[in-house]
């Protein structure tokens, strides 16, 4: 890996989606087929309001390396941030098909069926990333969406506080907290 791509992930890492972009272009410009780097961009993009870019990196990845399934899932949450249910689900099922054992993986998926009213698959998808990492904070913060959606409330806050312990300033984590107050 690039010290530009090297630099972008930590960027990325550390929520600074402008700065990542620049390093990810600064790879793109040495090697414009780097489909790491394509990825790289594409992730950087939606944080700033950048979709079509975004798409356009992703899909570029993974016209240059479909093999890998890292490549669909960035295709996949560029998707789902761009509002794309239909589109990110079929994605991530390629991700997972190439790789069934990644928790992100199906973590995006539970996010993918919860954007598509289907609260029982994102229940499912969620508890499969959980099983895989029982740590998994995205996924323990989907679960508790999904139950509350399911009407499963005093599940759900057990899921809130569970992943409150394992990263207290976990944002997505305090807004489930409220919200299953307000239930």
């Amino acid at each position: 890996m690039s010290a530009h791509l090297e630099r972008a992930s930590i960027l990325l890492a550390q929520s600074r989606p402008a700065d990542a972009e620049r390093e990810a272009m600064a790879a793109l410009a040495t090697q414009p087929d780097d489909p790491g780097a394509l990825a790289l961009l594409a992730l950087s993009r939606p944080q700033q309001g950048k979709f079509p870019g975004a798409l356009d990196a992703a899909t570029q990845a993974v016209g240059l390396a479909p093999e890998y399934p890292y490549f669909h899932y960035v295709h996949a949450l560029v998707l789902h941030h761009a509002s794309k249910p239909k589109e990110s689900f079929v994605a991530v099922q390629e991700a997972l098909r190439l790789n069934p054992h990644e928790a992100d993986y199906f973590s995006l998926l539970s996010a993918i069926e919860l954007a598509r009213g289907r609260w029982q698959e994102s229940l499912e998808a969620a508890e499969q990333a959980l099983a895989l990492n029982a740590e998994h904070v995205e996924a323990a913060n989907f679960r508790a969406m999904a139950l509350v959606r399911l009407g499963r409330k005093d599940e759900a806050v057990e899921t809130v506080d569970f992943a409150l312990q394992r990263a207290p300033e976990n944002a997505m984590s305090h807004a489930n907290q409220g919200w299953n107050c307000l239930h």
